[in-house]
């Protein structure tokens, strides 16, 4: 017991490096952007080169979902045990890969191979946990990977933004995996299933046998069991709705808003510094805009001559609003798991979809007057409040219940449904991690109202679907049983028959004869 214990607390790791790879970009934006003053690794990168390092994860992680057939078909023969290390010893050569040769180009290819490794190590751990921890810690081990998830990105945006991107990549993206890889002989091997299979269970019966009524008494609730055994199929019809219903709720929740709010805060709550090609002449101390939001232009060099001569008229850093957002997203999942046992599924999702429309329609209005100024900082709160109360929604709503939905899918085709729902999740969010940069080149100080419009038009979808469609992603199975393949023949006594038969009713799953 104890050893399967340890054995999930190494693949916990798993957890932080994913929420390293997912939270990477919020700190290592602004470096990125203006270069570092302690580091020459890459040169500033113009807004075209940022959309491919941002969104470079998202490829890898497509691939890893339109693969995960074969990674789970590889995890049976060489049993996960094994298959965790060799995961690991390459999400650290990726990581190397990105931290280590000076060429941008290294840097996508680095982070697309973390994006495959790293999120299929990730995806496979909490089936590990599930099979290997104790019955009565299973539960608890399975939180415990969510939080240290939480923890690697709470840890990234807070820690990283003080180091140098090079060094913050090696020691939260290159450390973690080497920590599985090194603790291989802790991972204990996954038990066979101490249950028999369906074929097994039902063998035993395939052929004729004649009994007597006394012993039949003794062997109908067997028969049931039997019969009850027997999954139901599901037409290809309901499998295709099904998924493409899940897909819908996918679209919604990866447009709904997260991926700007936490990719590109430092764009949205900027306190950061601008480049210095763009500042030299302008005075200290002068208002301008940088990306739509006003920066005070602060310096201790009057010549401009450091990176680090631009300030924001927030009062509080992009770093500091992130730990809060990821916090509230974290608490709203925790409250997801005690407000759901007192509401139905459909109250929660129209209440948390009405508060996500309040939110980013208030956004759009805020960022289209920008009323925050060094004069008026009061109103520079309006951001940070604001998506608190988002994330906390989020975490309640569809953040929690799409991995309820995830699981509901109906196991038959789920080889070719589920990583096709993955890759669109993986698509949505490639795709705004790739053109956000761009768009608020193209559309200047109109972007973020323009952004934040788009995602409110995403909530009212989800807000309309959450009041009027059918939350459930596949419908209950019939509960007439399909026929089986075996008969069973009983004897009776004439005087029986008549009786037996009419109780019977000549069910398709049994005979009287």
């Amino acid at each position: 017991s104890l050893l399967s214990i340890l054995s999930c607390c190494v693949v916990c790791v798993a957890a932080f490096a994913q929420g390293v790879l997912l939270m990477w970009v919020n700190p290592v934006l602004p470096q990125l952007v203006n270069g570092t003053d302690h580091d020459d690794h890459l040169p500033p990168l113009d807004d075209v080169k940022l959309s491919f390092v941002t969104s470079a994860h998202n490829i890898g992680s497509m691939i890893g979902a339109a693969l995960s057939g074969l990674v789970l078909l590889l995890a049976k023969y060489l049993g996960l045990h094994r298959l965790f290390p060799l995961l690991a010893l390459f999400s650290s050569l990726s990581w190397l890969l990105t931290s280590m040769v000076p060429h941008y180009q290294a840097v996508i290819a680095g982070r697309a191979l973390a994006g495959l490794f790293v999120t299929t190590l990730a995806s496979l751990s909490p089936n590990y946990i599930a099979t290997v921890a104790p019955e009565s810690y299973r539960g608890v081990m399975l939180s415990v990977f969510n939080v240290v998830r939480n923890v690697g990105m709470n840890m990234t945006a807070l820690v990283g933004a003080y180091l140098s991107w090079p060094v913050m990549s090696n020691v939260f993206g290159t450390v973690p995996p080497l920590i599985i890889l090194l603790s291989f002989w802790f991972l204990q091997p996954v038990k066979d299933n101490p249950y028999r299979t369906l074929e097994n269970q039902i063998s035993t019966s395939s052929g004729f046998s004649v009994r007597n009524e006394e012993e039949d008494d003794d062997e109908n609730d067997e028969f049931d069991d039997q019969v009850n055994l027997i999954p139901p199929v599901r037409s290809k019809t309901t499998i295709l709705k099904s998924a493409l219903r899940l897909i819908f709720l996918g679209t919604v929740y990866a447009l709904s808003g997260t991926c700007p709010l936490t990719s590109f805060t430092s764009d949205l709550i900027p306190c950061h510094p601008v480049n210095r090609n763009n500042t030299m002449l302008l005075n200290p101390n002068q208002t301008v805009y940088f990306r739509g939001s006003p920066l005070l232009l602060t310096s201790t060099d009057p010549h401009m001559t450091t990176t680090s001569a631009c300030t924001t008229s927030y009062p509080y850093t992009y770093s500091a609003a992130t730990i809060a957002f990821l916090t509230c997203n974290l608490l709203g999942s925790m409250i997801s798991t005690l407000v759901s046992k007192q509401l139905s599924q459909r109250s929660i999702l129209v209440t948390t979809n009405a508060i996500l429309v309040i939110c980013t329609a208030t956004l759009s209005v805020y960022y289209f007057y920008l009323p925050c100024s060094p004069g008026n900082t009061v109103y520079c709160y309006i951001p940070i409040i604001i998506c608190i109360i988002f994330f906390t929604a989020i975490g309640i709503g569809i953040g929690t219940l799409f991995t309820v939905y995830l699981g509901d899918l109906p196991e038959e085709g789920q080889a070719i449904s589920l990583p096709a729902v993955l890759v669109w999740l993986n698509l949505m969010n490639y795709l705004q991690n790739q053109l956000f940069l761009l768009v608020l080149d193209w559309a200047g100080e109109m972007a973020l109202t323009g952004i934040f419009l788009f995602h409110t038009l995403a909530n009212v979808l989800a807000l309309i679907y959450s009041c009027c469609s059918r939350l459930e992603i596949c419908p209950d199975p019939p509960s007439a049983p399909t026929a089986p393949a075996f008969m069973r023949i009983i004897t009776f006594r004439n005087e029986d028959l008549a009786s037996t038969a009419n109780r019977q009713s000549f069910r398709s799953s049994s005979a009287v004869i």
